[in-house]
């Protein structure tokens, strides 16, 4: 293809930019291999094509990587896996002398994957503050000559860490953490619950767990706290099989506790999941 644009008359192609990719978000028990080949079609297929394509003549090669390899996300282990390849392919250009940069990109707000499936609110209450396009195109102008194969950008409140990393914060990004004081109202909120939970016993107990539950499903559906009805049906309330998975990894982030996902997806109320809860406690 680079041979027969030259020969048509065109200048020569000196930088190359890969853009592409769609999400088909699933758990891995759920998806078909439909749902991994539209990804690694354009993500892995599509970057390895141009590499091929353009080895050695390109000036600057660039490949919009995305933050979930590094993260990881609920229901995006076929996203997340193919721009960990886009990683790994701009280390490797750059190993072969190549120019190679893969920017791991957070949402952006305004255009793209995350507009479309409206997701703004979901990663504004995850702690994730989503790039607008006029800082996007200011970030790639300078990093479009940044002496690095790999680069994150997503700007982070780190105060949120807890609905972001419901099981902890990667050692990786372990660092960046702010201090948090012993006693400031979250820390005694956190402490305050784990202690109710050893000192309280039967429907004291059941009790507070019941509005632990709410708090926790409220945060994940994003459904006003008043509104969930207790005696209804969590996957009525909305719950999928993906924000399911994140109510799993809420509840056992702050209780002892070990919850099957496929007693969720059977949608239990939360006076039933409450119960059951307490005397697994018990």
């Amino acid at each position: 293809m680079s041979a027969n644009h030259v020969a048509n008359g065109y200048p020569p192609i000196r930088h190359v930019i890969h853009c592409a990719g769609i999400v088909r978000d699933k758990l891995v028990s759920d998806m078909t291999q439909e749902d991994i080949d539209a990804i690694y079609n354009a993500k892995i297929y599509g970057s390895w094509a141009l590499h091929k394509t353009f080895e050695e003549q390109l000036e600057s090669f660039v490949l919009f990587s995305s933050y979930a390899s590094i993260f990881g996300a609920i229901g995006q282990s076929n996203y997340a896996s193919a721009n960990s390849f886009m990683d790994a392919l701009a280390h490797f250009r750059r190993q072969q002398g190549l120019p190679a940069l893969a920017i791991n990109f957070g949402p952006w707000t305004g255009l793209g994957m995350a507009q479309e499936l409206e997701l703004d609110e979901f990663f504004e209450k995850a702690g994730i503050n989503p790039i607008t396009a006029s800082n996007g195109e200011k970030i790639f102008n300078y990093l479009y000559r940044f002496d690095s194969a790999n680069v994150l950008i997503a700007p982070i409140d780190w105060t949120h860490s807890d609905t972001l990393f419901p099981l902890g914060v990667p050692a990786l990004m372990s660092n960046l953490l702010p201090q948090v004081d012993k006693d400031s109202d979250n820390a005694v909120e956190k402490i305050d619950f784990s202690e109710a939970l050893k000192t309280t016993q039967g429907d004291a107990r059941t009790l507070l767990i019941t509005g632990f539950l709410k708090e926790q499903l409220s945060l994940t559906t994003k459904i006003d706290i008043e509104s969930l009805d207790e005696k209804v049906g969590i996957l009525d309330l909305g719950l999928d099989s993906l924000l399911s998975t994140a109510f799993k990894n809420k509840i056992e982030a702050e209780m002892p506790v070990t919850v099957p996902l496929v007693d969720l997806l059977k949608g239990p109320s939360i006076e039933k999941l409450a119960l059951q809860l307490e005397e697994a406690l018990s």
